[in-house]
Formats: structure tokens, sequence, C-alpha cells
């Protein structure tokens, strides 16, 4: 499966989300919070990647 230039660029910039949340230590919030939030961020980025936003066959071919 080619992945398109818009999904490497969304996936891209979710992990650089993720990233900035992990580092950002001004804001009062639990470290597992952030950490898990930077985990779900990398996580919807994987899926991108792994092409888990497209439609199974099955369900394409119903449309």
């Amino acid at each position: 499966m080619k992945i398109s230039p818009e999904i490497e660029a969304a996936a891209a910039w979710l992990r650089a989300q993720a990233d900035q949340v992990k580092s950002c230590s001004a804001v009062d919030v639990p470290p597992a919070e952030t950490a898990f939030a930077a985990l779900r961020l990398r996580a919807c980025a994987d899926g991108l990647l792994a092409g888990l936003h497209m439609p199974e066959p099955a369900e394409a071919a119903h449309d």
C-alpha cells in the first residue's frame, strides 16, 4: 500500500504533537496523563500509516 503525502504529513504532525505533549511540564497535569496522551497520539499516527483509516473491502462494497 502506497501512503499518500497527506497521510504521511498527518502522521508526522501527530508525532510532533506527541513529543510536545510529553515534554510539556508547564501544565498542571499528572505525568501519567501526559504520557497517555502522547501514547494515544502516536497510536493514531501508527494507525494512519498502517492504513486503518481505510474501509474494509467488504464495507467499501456496500457503498
